[in-house]
């Protein structure tokens, strides 16, 4: 980006305009920075931003020097504050503009106050700053959407609402605030389970609009991304639909997004579906990316994997099984004869018809999906994830009939107490029987996903995945689900770390 040289003298009006459009251009490349690259380039960001402003205003800091010294030893929050103070001192040596001017003095209240909220935390300041801008430029509708994210991290999702339905009045294809008020749509508060229902519908109808605008957006496809995920768990979609969110995230890769919010979104999807070793994967590349990264919900994963361990470490010999299952099948017009664990293939047994009875059960209450271990007619044993299954639906000797069961042979290298490998069927409550039966309304899971404020993006709730998964905020880090867990203290893009679970 190049420097914009501003004239030492002359109309004090004219050179803050200058500079008003130049700090503009860099508080868009300092978010960029934040958003996408943070990890990557924090010395050089630092150096090319202080270097341009340095060029705008006397300085008796060397850029370079600044840069080093700020960026060495700092987390990324510390850093930003650093970088924000800085920014906020050149800016209060700009030519002040006649108190008359009112779109000036609305231009420089957005300016300082967006670069304000910059912050990760709610900056009363900035929503001071933020609510005269749009009060001296009602038609600011970048003003409108930076007010809405300092209300967001307030925890105040429907004034933010609000302010991105301002923004959007004001021009309806705003990528911005479609973005935003596609995370605040998901953490609003709503009167009955129907509208929240229909608030994450029309989520992911912003997110997929949002993207259809500007295609080479990444924080787009993340959200959308998002979008997808929560959507997946509030509407019960079928979860093989997280393939789609599993697409957005690859094309915001693809672009250029550097975020472990996304590393841990992905990574529960993976956990999800049952592929524990990709899963673990992202949350450690979570962590590269940011090292003071909560890494609880990598820790709870393998907690469970060392109960599914103990489980079938603790399964014998038990001779009554075959002679249930056989006798259930009879019963049943011989509907899963023949099929075996054995003879299930890698992937979806499209027509397949699998019969199991449940030997214990891993999950806890709260984990999702419900996990069980399970055996065959022929004292095959298998791990068995049941989607969408509220956890009292099932006991053990439960006897589940799966309809195209899909089949994956997991193997997990990173337990200390060594390598785990045992055949893993996922299925939700549209392909199962229990005890013969479609599964009762009360046996299906509820909505499982609770809401709260988008600058947690937490979205916790019993019948949730483990962890929640967390959101981003589109210009500052609004950062609303990752969903259900656990939360690391950043709202941006993640439904949120910490245990409840975006």
């Amino acid at each position: 980006m190049a420097a914009v040289s501003v004239r030492a003298d002359g109309d004090p009006n004219n050179a803050t305009e200058e500079i008003m459009g130049a700090m503009q251009s860099h508080l868009d490349a300092v978010e960029s920075w934040r958003d996408y690259k943070w990890g990557q380039d924090t010395p050089i960001m630092s150096g090319v931003l202080l270097s341009i402003l340095n060029s705008q205003t006397p300085s008796s800091t060397s850029a370079s020097d600044w840069a080093c010294s700020a960026g060495c030893g700092l987390e990324r929050g510390q850093y930003i504050k650093v970088l924000i103070t800085k920014i906020i001192e050149i800016m209060h040596k700009f030519p002040q503009p006649e108190l008359e001017d009112i779109a000036t003095r609305a231009r420089l209240s957005y300016l300082e106050g967006r670069t304000l909220n910059l912050e990760e935390e709610y900056n009363p300041a900035a929503e001071t700053l933020l609510s005269k801008a749009v009060k001296l430029d009602p038609k600011n509708a970048s003003a409108w959407v930076a007010l809405g994210e300092c209300f967001a991290k307030k925890g105040d999702p429907s004034t933010a609402h609000h302010c991105f339905s301002s923004a959007l009045a004001l021009n309806g294809d705003n990528v911005q605030a479609l973005l935003c008020l596609s995370i605040v749509l998901r953490v609003l508060p709503t009167n009955n389970e129907e509208e929240k229902i229909a608030n994450f519908s029309q989520s992911l109808v912003l997110a997929k609009k949002a993207v259809s605008l500007n295609m080479n957006e990444p924080l787009g496809w993340y959200l959308l991304g998002n979008a997808y995920l929560t959507n997946v768990f509030i509407n019960a979609i079928q979860h093989r639909e997280l393939d789609n969110a599993q697409k957005a995230y690859k094309k915001a890769l693809s672009l250029g997004l550097s975020s472990p919010d996304l590393c841990h979104n992905w990574a529960l999807i993976q956990q999800y579906q049952g592929d524990y070793e990709s899963a673990a994967q992202q949350y450690l590349r979570a962590r590269t990316l940011e090292p003071s990264w909560n890494m609880s919900s990598l820790a709870q994963m393998e907690d469970k994997l060392l109960r599914i361990r103990t489980k079938l470490s603790e399964i014998g010999v038990r001779n009554n099984i075959s002679s249930v299952l056989q006798a259930f099948i009879s019963a049943s017009g011989g509907r899963g004869n023949g099929v075996s664990l054995h003879s299930l293939t890698e992937g979806c047994n499209d027509g397949v018809c699998l019969v199991v009875c449940i030997l214990s059960i891993v999950s806890e209450q709260t984990d999702s999906p419900v996990t069980v271990t399970a055996a065959d007619s022929l004292g095959n044993t298998a791990v068995v994830l049941l989607h969408h299954i509220a956890f009292t639906a099932v006991t053990d000797f439960t006897i589940l009939t799966v309809t195209s069961p899909e089949v994956r042979r997991v193997s997990y290298t990173h337990l200390k107490e060594g390598p785990l490998q045992f055949p893993c069927i996922s299925t939700d409550f549209r392909n199962i029987l229990i005890n013969g039966q479609a599964p009762a309304k009360s046996q299906i899971a509820q909505t499982l996903a609770t809401t709260t404020s988008p600058s947690t993006a937490a979205t916790q709730t019993p019948d949730t995945p483990e962890q929640a998964p967390t959101q981003a905020n589109p210009s500052t880090p609004l950062q609303q689900p990752t969903t259900p867990t656990q939360t690391n203290k950043r709202t941006k893009g993640r439904a949120t770390n910490k245990k409840k679970k975006r």
